[in-house]
């Protein structure tokens, strides 16, 4: 009976389980929502899109696009600098303009320094959604054939 006792565990692991399992359906229906949500709007801003599954590789080569860009952004600074220094310093032209021209080096500065930042996680989803990209071709060339083949 002392046995029986003791190896009787203090906490429901099987509520716990069960706890994770509804967590993953709930956190899965709000995705499958989420999806639908965004490719209502998009259907309702553009044409609509004959095929889900076209519009999810649709989606994906543009993420992948954007991230690879962001990836390979380079901004030669040290030039711009000197044009910029070149033109501020020069006693002609206008003051209001030239201050517009600081900002904006400003923000430029600002925009390199935050890619550099990111570096490492535009990096990984660039790769990620090439990936994504590769195994949605692939995807789409089997359902292809299958369709040739029918």
């Amino acid at each position: 009976m002392d046995d029986t006792v003791a190896n009787t565990p203090e906490s429901n692991e099987g509520e716990q389980i069960v706890e994770i399992t509804s967590t993953k359906r709930r956190l899965k229906r709000h995705f499958l929502r989420e999806a639908k949500r965004m490719r209502k709007s998009r259907t309702e801003y553009y044409a609509p899109e004959a095929d889900l599954f076209d519009y999810i590789r649709e989606e994906t080569a543009k993420m992948e696009t954007f991230f690879n860009w962001l990836d390979l952004t380079h901004v030669n600074l040290k030039r711009i600098q000197k044009a910029c220094i070149s033109y501020l310093t020069n006693p002609c032209g206008d003051y209001e303009e030239k201050q517009k021209l600081g900002n904006d080096f400003n923000d430029l500065i600002s925009f390199k320094v935050s890619l550099l930042n990111f570096r490492d996680l535009i990096s990984e989803k660039a790769y990620h959604y090439s990936s994504l990209l590769e195994e949605l071709d692939e995807v789409k060339a089997y359902r292809d054939s299958k369709a040739k083949a029918s």
